[in-house]
């Protein structure tokens, strides 16, 4: 078998991200809409806010199932998706098969949810981190020049989240270091992406 790298992964990803991105906004712009129309005349009140942040929790819902959908559908009947077979890629298990539904249902939640989890903590604690520091250390700053102190906070609220997101990120650049090129995903499923 010959393994897909890390940079061929992540294009057919991003070819995925688009195709789901562009599928996703055409459902959701009428149930936007809708939930726009009803918010407004509903007025300024909290049944407007409530309608707001329920109509919100439901399009994220819609939008996993969206997604562990088409990466199940896709990943258990061809193979792999839009994205790795417009490259000439398929997921495999360890014997070359193709995985079940249940197993490529499994790929997609340690891809998303432990992988985006993981990621989303690393951010979060340097995120916090970051604030709690800079603020005791821009104190001083605050007191003698407002803009140079806004512009630290920036910064540092920039930086934290570019090496959280760089550090958080390595469920993925897993498949960069490992033999077999597989991601905590992969290797968590027992799969491996093969070039066809």
């Amino acid at each position: 078998m010959e393994y897909v790298g890390f940079w061929w992964r992540f294009l057919a990803r991003f070819i995925d991200y688009i195709v789901v991105s562009v599928g996703s906004c055409l459902l959701f712009l009428p149930i936007a809409f809708g939930l726009g129309m009803a918010s407004a005349s509903g007025g300024d009140t909290a049944g407007a806010a409530g309608i707001q942040i329920i109509g919100q929790l439901v399009m994220n819902f819609l939008q996993l199932v969206i997604w562990a959908g088409y990466y199940t559908w896709m990943t258990g009947k061809y193979s792999a998706t839009l994205g790795k077979l417009a490259l000439g890629f398929k997921v495999v298990n360890a014997d070359g098969t193709k995985p079940s539904y249940l197993r490529s249902l499994g790929r997609f939640a340690a891809d998303y949810l432990l992988s985006g989890l993981i990621l989303g903590i690393v951010v979060f604690v340097l995120l916090m981190l970051v604030m709690a520091l800079g603020f005791g250390g821009f104190r001083s700053l605050m007191e003698s020049n407002e803009e140079a102190f806004a512009g630290g906070i920036a910064f540092g609220v920039i930086a934290s989240l570019f090496v959280g997101f760089l550090l958080g990120s390595f469920p993925w650049w897993m498949a960069a270091f490992d033999p077999e090129k597989r991601a905590l995903h992969d290797r968590i499923c027992a799969t491996r992406v093969v070039r066809k």
